[in-house]
């Protein structure tokens, strides 16, 4: 009879872990937008590496060479826009206090409260963007 269910338990952990998925944490909105950037930008300046030491090698002439490093560097800048807008985007996130935050005593209040349940002072409520 022990040996039953030893062997029923062990079908049933195995079956869990073979049939189970784990539920995925859904990370930052931000970091999901910049990820996809950050391959991007690291692809770009390694086909920039590519190019310098193909140049450098004597496979490209000089005008090839300069052509093929502008298409690219022109390429690299909005992207580096885009990341520098989204830091910026993560960073203002990080630092913005939640609604309710007592920025006198930093209490953490109810949403709806109007005034800090520890001290009195009035709280701000946070603006709808």
């Amino acid at each position: 009879m022990v040996a039953v269910v030893c062997i029923l338990m062990a079908i049933v952990a195995l079956a869990f872990v073979l049939f189970v998925e784990p539920e995925v944490a859904a990370g930052p909105v931000v970091d999901e937008q910049l990820m996809p950037l950050l391959r991007k930008k690291d692809v770009l300046y390694e086909n920039l590496r590519d190019l310098l030491f193909e140049f450098r090698m004597g496979k490209l002439s000089e005008a090839d060479y300069a052509e093929s490093k502008r298409s690219a560097q022109a390429e690299l800048v909005p992207l580096m826009s885009a990341i520098d807008e989204l830091n910026a985007k993560k960073i203002r996130e990080e630092i913005t206090p939640p609604a309710g935050w007592c920025a006198r005593c930093a209490h953490t209040n109810p949403d709806s409260n109007a005034f800090c349940g520890n001290c009195g002072a009035p709280l701000k409520k946070k603006s709808k963007r």
